[in-house]
């Protein structure tokens, strides 16, 4: 799909420094701007560089997410901001936890036969085959009973999202340069939107951003292009807004010159933003914004949608809003802050994740574990990875030194093991979606589990 990043990038004379996560890992890059070098929209900004080698291009989600599964969303920094400190107040009364205590079972409903299989999506999991030198890989897309919806026909899919699926096939190479064309699918299978696009990111709030000829702009669902291929790069739409840049080239002084903005749904500016470094997309009414501090780090803070700043740039890392907690680090620890700035959970934890269920996992030295929107920490810390709540339920896993195998089991939002924790046949397990787990054995072949009810 090229390479899809979610973060920040700052212009360095010639050259854009990316400093982001990709599919949960940590990623820095720099590209040197010029005639060559491009931009699109994926989940947040997305960076293609257009003469990038066809490895490079098929370096895809599914292998980084293979390796590096449940990244929390904001990682321990050491950055120290001089800035002043936050603001604190106490927590608002504890709720009541639910209670489940169901036992529940894995059950095997795809044989491990694919070279990979992501975690579903509106009940639909991209699959991949490996054919061999000459042929490469291709995708594909089976159902929640294991039934190959898509067969495996494209050289990378995207998630399904609002019913329908980017998928890229290759066209070629012209002068070492890969090409591809970029179009959508729906839960049948059939092209929805022609592949005739030099890319394209997921759909999100009924739009899609796409590019073509380095120009970026927005299509509905049936192809109509709603917003003009003007932008030189663009965000995916969130709560009815989405952040867009224009490229003015090089001016007089040496420098790049660009104008960021806060579009809505039929192009027009809402605001312009142009005084930060890097955006990513509104959360409950408030968007992660980018500065530089003293030393030219990045710091983060948030605007509303009007552009007003409402949560000064003073933190290390900063995550999403969600169920009205934010994440966010600051001198090394990382708490939890409302939508005034203020501490409600405090700076305490090496890594932490957003609210899902009531419920956000943290990490402390190591260990794992969850806390409540008081701060209390409801199941202990104590599992050496974790994956967010579903429907009830997270997966979780622990380090078995003595058959060098991790252990891998669920537990309930009490903390009750519902599936216990045991080494089993399976070599790696990655995230719990609709009850279904996509797992890699032994042989290093990917099947799928179920979680169901004894």
């Amino acid at each position: 799909m090229g390479l899809s990043y979610e973060g920040t990038y700052k212009i360095d004379g010639d050259k854009v420094i990316i400093s982001c996560k990709f599919m949960g890992t940590d990623m820095i890059d720099t590209y040197v701007i010029s005639d060559d070098y491009t931009s699109l929209s994926g989940n947040g900004n997305t960076y293609v560089k257009n003469n990038s080698s066809k490895e490079d291009e098929t370096l895809n989600k599914a292998e980084i997410n293979e390796n590096k599964n449940n990244t929390p969303t904001t990682q321990k920094s050491t950055q120290k901001s001089e800035t002043t400190k936050p603001l604190t107040e106490k927590p608002t009364k504890e709720p009541s936890p639910k209670s489940g205590t169901m036992k529940h079972t894995l059950i095997e409903v795809v044989q491990p036969k694919y070279d990979l299989v992501l975690p579903f999506s509106e009940g639909m999991a991209a699959f991949r085959i490996d054919y061999g030198y000459g042929t490469g890989s291709k995708h594909g897309f089976i159902d929640k009973a294991g039934n190959e919806i898509v067969p495996p026909i494209y050289d990378d899919v995207g998630d399904f999202s609002e019913g329908l699926a980017v998928v890229q096939i290759y066209t070629g190479s012209v002068k070492g340069e890969t090409k591809y064309k970029y179009g959508f699918i729906n839960k049948k299978g059939d092209e929805i939107v022609p592949l005739k696009y030099d890319g394209a990111g997921s759909f999100s709030n009924g739009l899609a951003a796409v590019i073509v000829d380095d120009k970026l702009g927005y299509i509905d669902y049936n192809g109509n292009e709603v917003i003009p291929l003007i932008y030189w790069s663009a965000n995916n739409f969130s709560e009815g807004l989405a952040e867009a840049k224009l490229f003015f080239g090089k001016q007089d002084d040496g420098r790049y010159k660009f104008e960021s903005y806060i579009i809505d749904k039929t192009g027009k500016t809402i605001a312009e933003i142009n005084y930060y470094h890097g955006v990513r997309q509104f959360s409950e009414g408030l968007m992660v914004v980018a500065d530089y501090d003293d030393n030219t780090e990045f710091i983060y803070g948030y605007i509303d949608k009007s552009g007003k700043e409402v949560i000064p740039c003073i933190y290390n890392e900063a995550g999403n809003f969600s169920e009205g907690l934010a994440p966010v680090s600051y001198e090394g620890k990382t708490g939890y802050i409302n939508k005034s700035g203020k501490e409600i959970v405090p700076f305490k934890y090496d890594e932490a994740e957003e609210f899902v269920e009531e419920l956000a996992a943290v990490c402390l030295n190591g260990k794992w574990g969850f806390i409540n929107k008081t701060g209390k920490e409801v199941i202990a810390l104590k599992y050496d990875n974790v994956g967010n709540f579903n429907n009830g339920m997270a997966m979780v896993e622990l380090d078995d030194i003595s058959s060098q195998k991790t252990k891998y089991g669920f537990i309930d939002n009490t903390g009750l093991e519902i599936i216990p924790l045991t080494p089993n046949d399976y070599d790696v397990l990655t995230i719990l979606s609709d009850g279904m787990v996509p797992f890699r054995d032994n042989d290093n072949k990917w099947g799928v589990l179920s979680v169901a009810e004894r």
